[in-house]
């Protein structure tokens, strides 16, 4: 008894480490991810990407896809312990619409899907992914409005949805997203006014709104935004004065307002523009009242 008991010792010693990278390999995420990564791929027509590599190879699970424990393997597919942290199906040939599990992998940190053919809204249930850092959902075909929840996202660096048929109005509620650095929201369908709340993204770096069908002045409140160094404001509907308060940014290296109804008639104001703008006289029409409408300023080197 002695003999066999130290041979199984041995034995665990020697295999227990192999034993356990197995485990670590073959850590099963939360049923729930799973679920969530198979509505995805049923749901933007997966047999028919251009690439699904890992989804249903090798033997399958009674719900068709690969086995528990070989999710991280899913082309796009990146995990972080037993959690899917990223998924990456951009420029993939995905069509259909994102389905509302895709709010449970509360612990994603990036969900890339540009460069697809997406369509129908984007789902209120992303606000779940709390620990969210980078959404990009830019040239897809999405339509309706952008949902509020997502600014629950309070880690969110980033926020891609240009080129899309998106409408309605910006949610003020954006603005409670303190740590985005670029918000892209150019070349879709929104109206009604430039939320004043988005003076409160102090970390914002890059700002683009342009070729919507926005209206209203430009909020004072954007002077607030001390780190912007790129502010694209182009091809709209805003009308009234430039605030003076965009003078206090300092670090702005680009500015557009090209295509407005906007001037200013403001000395001071009017010389930090003549300082720091190009491309005036190809930007500028006079209005009846005979003040400048400033419709391009590029600042830069």
């Amino acid at each position: 008894m002695n003999r066999l008991t130290n041979v199984v010792l041995m034995l665990i010693v020697f295999l227990g480490p192999s034993i356990g990278m197995v485990d670590s390999v073959r850590a099963d995420i939360p049923l729930s991810e799973r679920q969530a990564l198979i509505a995805l791929y049923e749901s933007t027509d997966g047999d028919h990407w251009t690439d699904n590599s890992g989804w249903k190879d090798g033997g399958l699970h009674s719900d068709g896809f690969a086995m528990p424990g070989t999710e991280c393997t899913w082309h796009g597919i990146q995990c972080s312990g037993p959690n899917v942290y990223m998924i990456d199906l951009r420029n993939n040939g995905l069509s259909g619409s994102i389905p509302p599990q895709l709010g449970n992998p509360v612990y994603l940190r990036y969900l890339y899907l540009r460069y697809n053919q997406l369509t129908g809204s984007i789902p209120p249930e992303l606000g779940n992914l709390v620990y969210l850092q980078w959404l990009e959902l830019s040239a897809n075909q999405f339509t309706g409005s952008i949902p509020p929840q997502l600014g629950n996202s309070a880690f969110l660096n980033y926020l891609y949805l240009d080129g899309n048929q998106l409408t309605g109005s910006i949610p003020p509620e954006l603005g409670n997203l303190v740590n985005l650095s670029g918000l892209q929201l150019n070349g879709n369908q929104f109206t009604g006014s430039i939320p004043p709340e988005l003076g409160n993204l102090v970390n914002l770096i890059n700002l683009h709104v342009s070729f919507n069908q926005l209206t209203g002045s430009i909020p004072p409140e954007l002077g607030s935004l001390s780190n912007l160094k790129g502010l694209f404001l182009n091809n709209n509907q805003l009308s009234g004065p430039i605030p003076e308060e965009l003078m206090d940014l300092t670090k702005l290296l680009t500015l557009d307002i090209c295509n407005n109804r906007l001037y200013t008639n403001d000395a001071a104001l009017r010389a930090f523009l003549d300082e720091v703008q190009t491309g005036w006289e190809s930007c500028q029409t006079p209005l009846p009242v005979c003040l400048p409408s400033i419709y391009l300023l590029l600042l830069g080197d």
